[in-house]
């Protein structure tokens, strides 16, 4: 599990609230608007995750998590911009910011419109992880057993998972025991990967397809990070609007 940090909703209700006073007709000016405060925290921020993963320009991904997604009715899955393989602040700062507008995005009014969600109480936070290729669910999203881990993974970067391009491995884990007590590996034929000024799908190799992509030790290191509630060095604020 890489090192990375969230940009709050405070941020984004920061930027917002600048965004209205700039314009209050609501027309957006050119990318790249940021406050000094807040440019200077995420900067550093990023600096100090490249520290920490020996990485002074570590290539990572700029994902929205606003606070609305993944409810009971409505999952916005694809809705809200995600930006992977970037590389240098100057990249991630303004990957934020698109992740941002993209709430006013048309397809985006569409559906909170459609599911009767409001259109004025949207607050998105923005994460900064380096890649991963696996998505964890605490409890069993099918059955509800809260006495599960559910893990998802598959080779190459997490954008084949959750675009939904390959069927990944599928593992269960009890809390309890930590033991893996279901294990359905897929045929896995698309990964995506790193290239110059992006990402690209490409097939997986054929000696690949059919293998597991976690080890049962792989596994339970992340049922333990799920069970973990301890505050570590990963967990620090960073000011009021950058959390670790």
């Amino acid at each position: 599990m890489p090192s990375g940090f969230c940009l709050t909703t405070e941020a984004f209700q920061q930027w917002a609230r600048q965004e209205k006073l700039r314009d209050p007709a609501g027309e957006r000016g050119a990318v790249g608007e940021f406050s000094t405060e807040l440019r200077t925290q995420l900067v550093e921020a990023y600096a100090e995750m490249g520290r920490r993963s020996g990485d002074r320009e570590a290539s990572v991904a700029v994902r929205s998590s606003a606070i609305d997604e993944d409810g009971r009715f409505a999952s916005f899955a694809g809705q809200y911009e995600t930006y992977l393989n970037l590389q240098g602040a100057d990249e991630v700062v303004d990957a934020v910011l698109k992740c941002w507008r993209s709430t006013e995005a048309e397809r985006v009014t569409e559906y909170r419109q459609r599911y009767g969600l409001s259109l004025e109480e949207i607050e998105m936070a923005v994460l900064v992880p380096a890649d991963s290729s696996a998505v964890i669910f605490s409890a069993h999203p099918v059955s509800h057993d809260r006495s599960q881990v559910v893990i998802n993974a598959s080779w190459g970067l997490g954008e084949s998972i959750v675009g939904g391009t390959v069927t990944p491995d599928t593992f269960v884990v009890d809390k309890q025991s930590m033991a893996v007590v279901e294990s359905v590996v897929s045929e896995k034929q698309q990964m995506t990967v790193m290239v110059a000024g992006g990402t690209k799908e490409v097939p997986v190799p054929r000696f690949l397809r059919s293998q597991p992509t976690l080890s049962d030790e792989q596994l339970q290191n992340m049922t333990q990070l799920v069970l973990s509630r301890r505050q570590d060095g990963l967990a620090r604020r960073l000011g009021e609007r950058l959390q670790w």
